[in-house]
């Protein structure tokens, strides 16, 4: 398997189309604290991600389904219609698993608008496609000891972020779209 970079669009008739025969009923976001959005190098720090997953931790591949930078590249991981994914034990058989290249602990999200927008973006997309409501958005935190994706991320403000956006009418082909003003009240 291998990283591609998609654009938002692509990202998200992918995700339409990559059902799996399971059904989904959680999106669960992820950081990767190291590399941080700091260290951000291109393809070649998702691909160190990727080689950290299989080569480190034993899996078949990259642990998460989409995989986003700090200038908002997005990138697909492992499909859904492989297989489980190998990011939240105990819950990879039922989520799709977002990876943000950052260390939500010191880097607020809220400073890389054009991630944040695509994250929420295809979020909003995810819901839509496996019928979700902002409610079924989790942070790998939820489910143990960890601060997964970090203590400067608040979960209730990004649920009522797609909540909002979840109950906006689309026209037939239009992609959602969420706040581009990076000063909006989704921060922590």
């Amino acid at each position: 398997m291998s990283l591609e970079k998609v654009t938002l669009k692509q990202a998200q008739e992918r995700a339409a189309a990559d059902v799996p025969p399971r059904p989904i009923r959680m999106i669960i976001w992820h950081h990767f604290e190291v590399p941080t959005a700091r260290d951000y190098e291109g393809i070649v720090t998702m691909h160190s991600v990727r080689r950290y997953h299989v080569e480190t931790r034993g899996w078949g591949d990259v642990g998460y389904n989409w995989l986003f930078a700090p200038d908002g590249d997005i990138y697909a991981g492992r499909s859904l219609t492989s297989g489980d994914g190998a990011h939240c034990i105990g819950h990879n058989d039922d989520s799709v698993g977002l990876g943000m290249c950052l260390n939500g602990d010191e880097e607020d999200l809220a400073l890389f608008p054009e991630m944040q927008r695509n994250v929420l973006a295809l979020t909003v997309t995810l819901c839509e496609v496996f019928g979700l409501t902002a409610e079924a958005l989790y942070f790998h935190r939820d489910f143990g000891s960890k601060t997964c994706p970090g203590v400067l991320l608040d979960r209730a403000q990004y649920r009522a972020a797609l909540t909002a956006e979840l109950r906006t009418p689309r026209q037939e082909g239009v992609p959602p779209t969420v706040n581009d003003d990076p000063t909006s009240d989704i921060r922590r």
